[in-house]
């Protein structure tokens, strides 16, 4: 519907990128488009991260017209563990690949205001988040370090992603006696947690020191197989 959301034949340093999906009038997603049955891989790979680093851009995908890759650039993993979304137009379900095709939605990638990855933050006396967002770009809002120890563990329960089978989840593993979550309020040696909060049938213990929150929030997101780099925080 806005055809200047789409940029064929965008020039960057070492060449021109097929395209570009726009994002308040930056490239939010490199678009590498080849021959269908092409390889996706090693020469076209490595030329969209060329020019996604020379743009500063954030992501990018590759195509041959039906089977489609979108990859997170500076994530620091081998290139094969940089792709977020994959979806085959000539075989997936309709309904597999229209989910997966979100990747490339719009909005995921119009993300305004200060937020600040999981991986690139930490905690600090006196700053206090007020809104955290989840990987598929809902919000809200959060009262303080513990809340987002809570809603962390909610959005997961929710989608499916935190099961009884992760629990007890700890910051120590096997063996540790206090549990961050568990499915009932009580420690490996018998004393319960401190006043804990229930979310969706879990238990989330509240430690006595703040510090620790963001922490344990970082444990559970890692525990049930998700990306921290996909949950922001914003601050006051």
């Amino acid at each position: 519907s806005d055809p200047s959301a789409v940029v064929p034949e965008y020039s960057s340093g070492p060449g021109r990128a097929d395209y570009a999906l726009m994002s308040a009038g930056s490239p939010a997603v490199m678009v590498e488009a080849k021959r269908l049955g092409t390889p996706l891989r090693d020469d076209v790979l490595t030329q969209s991260i060329t020019y996604c680093i020379t743009e500063g851009t954030a992501h990018f995908a590759v195509t041959d017209g039906a089977r489609w890759e979108i990859y997170e650039t500076h994530k620091p993993v081998p290139i094969d563990q940089k792709l977020v979304a994959e979806f085959d137009l000539s075989s997936d379900p309709p309904a597999s690949f229209c989910l997966n095709a979100l990747a490339l939605w719009r909005p995921r990638y119009a993300i305004q205001g200060d937020w600040h990855r999981f991986t690139d933050i930490e905690y600090a006396p006196g700053r206090k988040p007020v809104e955290l967002m989840f990987p598929d770009n809902t919000r809200t809002a959060l009262n303080g370090w513990f809340s987002l120890l809570v809603e962390t563990t909610r959005w997961l329960s929710c989608n499916g992603y935190l099961t009884e089978a992760h629990c007890p989840i700890t910051l120590m593993g096997p063996g540790a006696k206090r549990y961050i979550v568990h499915a009932q309020p009580i420690h490996s040696d018998g004393k319960g947690f401190t006043n804990p909060s229930e979310v969706n049938g879990f238990y989330v213990d509240k430690h006595n020191q703040v510090k620790h929150h963001f922490g344990r929030a970082m444990a559970v997101i890692e525990r049930t197989g998700q990306d921290p780099s996909q949950f922001r925080v914003r601050f006051s």
